[in-house]
């Protein structure tokens, strides 16, 4: 990083990039509390398809299928489905 960005973020009070976790750290904080029984990409990125939008609503499902089994890390969200691991007392 820059060295004078990394001096001014010290200076600073709001040190608003200590908030930001990785992906993998998000991953364990659900594997805590949740089981995560499916997951799927969404979201490949494909501006000049979206140029045309009615023909890119046709075609953007297809894209997504596909691609997502040659190469998942393409996709800018992942959806997970959850389960609660957290077993409630009972009254």
């Amino acid at each position: 990083m820059n060295k004078k960005f990394i001096e001014e973020y010290e200076k600073s009070e709001d040190k608003y990039l200590d908030d930001y976790k990785t992906h993998a750290t998000y991953k364990l904080n659900f594997k805590k509390f949740f089981s995560v029984l499916r997951s799927r990409g969404y979201g490949l990125f494909l501006p000049k398809l979206w140029k045309y939008p009615p023909i890119a609503r046709l075609f953007q499902p297809f894209f997504d299928f596909v691609f997502q089994k040659i190469t998942p890390e393409l996709f800018h969200d992942k959806i997970y489905l959850l389960q609660n691991n957290i077993q409630e007392p009972k009254p």
